[in-house]
């Protein structure tokens, strides 16, 4: 049994629809990407470009699914992810395992999904309980006396007037918090974490993975999107 969607042309996968919807599959994902998406996307390329590129055209927003084969595209291949072309023509197949993407213990596949699933649709929802905010979160590359270590963070700045904003300290305050607690009560959110700052680690020392809105949203979809185009048309 596989988690099936298709990939409709102009539109992103929603990352967390998908880790959603794999909870139930054990991981398995099947996505069918139609020729239309991207006619030359896959011909002429090598195998393992052949999926990567796959990948791009399915989370082109910024995907926790792909945190870490944006950084070593073996990473897709050595997670089981598969691309077939399809025997009506129409396009292609992509399979994968999610929790195999995200670097997961693999221990409690269903189990560690739904945690996921779980954090980010709390981060969602925090966005949507504030349109007048710039809301985001990230996981940052930071360094003690024991070495490297993740380190969750969140930002709400609050839109007072045109191009301008300001922090919210008290609230961002209190988020990250929430956020760090949320963190420290899962075992597979703290491996999630590691794995996140293994991946930036590609990029280079300060580098960190952001959760904007973006992450959640299609463009102009975003509840700040949607407050900031309707305070224009006022």
């Amino acid at each position: 049994m596989e988690f099936k969607l298709t990939k409709k042309p102009g539109f992103d996968i929603d990352s967390l629809a998908v880790i959603q919807g794999a909870i139930g599959t054990q991981g398995r994902v099947c996505i069918h990407i139609p020729v239309e998406v991207d006619k030359d996307a896959f011909e002429g390329v090598e195998r393992s470009s052949q999926i990567a590129k796959a990948f791009e055209a399915c989370f082109a927003r910024a995907s926790l699914l792909i945190h870490r084969g944006r950084q070593v595209k073996s990473h897709y291949r050595k997670a089981g992810a598969d691309l077939s072309r399809r025997p009506d023509g129409q396009g292609y197949d992509l399979r994968f395992n999610a929790g195999a993407l995200l670097c997961l213990p693999g221990v409690d596949v269903a189990a560690e999904l739904e945690d996921v699933a779980g954090l980010m649709s709390w981060m969602k929802a925090q966005m949507l309980s504030r349109p007048s905010c710039q809301v985001s979160f990230a996981i940052y590359r930071e360094r003690n006396e024991s070495g490297l270590y993740p380190s969750p963070s969140a930002s709400i700045r609050q839109h007072e007037a045109e191009a301008i904003y300001a922090d919210s300290t008290q609230d961002t305050a209190a988020v990250k918090d929430m956020l760090r607690s949320r963190i420290q009560e899962s075992a597979t959110l703290i491996r999630l974490c590691r794995e996140v700052l293994h991946s930036c680690g590609k990029i280079g020392p300060h580098a960190w993975f952001n959760f904007e809105e973006q992450s959640f949203f299609d463009r102009y979809e975003g509840p700040h999107q949607r407050y900031l185009l309707a305070s224009l048309s006022q």
